[in-house]
C-alpha cells in the first residue's frame, strides 16, 4: 500500500505519521533485512537447476525513458526441496541483466 495512502490510514485514528518517517523506516527495513536477500539470491545458485525469465512491463514515470518503452522484471528461482525465487527490475534487456550483482536483485 502507497505510504500516502497508510498516513492517511494513521491521521483518521488519530496518529500523525508523515510519509518522509514511513519511507526513512522503509529504507531501513531494506537494510537490515539485506543479509536475508543475499542468502535466498545466493541459494539459487548452488542448485543443479536455475530458472530464469524476463518479462517485460510499462513504467509510466520513468527518468529518462517515455512510457512507451519497455522496462523488464526478471525473476530467478530453482525447484527441489528448497524453493527460493528472486526478482529483479531492469530498464533495458541484456544479456547478463540477471546475472548482475546481488543488491538489485530482491525476494519475493
Amino acid at each position: 500500500m502507497p505510504l500516502y495512502r497508510q498516513s492517511e490510514i494513521f491521521k483518521r485514528i488519530g496518529i500523525e505519521l508523515g510519509r518522509t518517517n514511513m519511507a526513512d523506516w522503509m529504507v531501513k527495513c531494506g537494510e537490515l533485512v539485506q543479509p536475508l536477500i543475499n542468502l535466498l539470491i545466493d541459494h539459487p545458485h548452488k542448485q543443479p537447476c536455475l530458472h530464469v525469465d524476463g518479462t517485460t512491463l510499462q513504467v509510466l514515470d520513468e527518468p529518462g525513458k517515455t512510457a512507451q518503452r519497455k522496462s523488464y522484471m526478471w525473476v530467478m528461482g530453482n525447484t527441489g526441496h528448497r524453493r527460493s525465487c528472486v526478482f529483479r527490475y531492469s530498464q533495458s534487456a541484456g544479456p547478463s541483466k540477471p546475472a548482475q550483482s546481488r543488491q538489485h536483485w530482491h525476494y519475493g
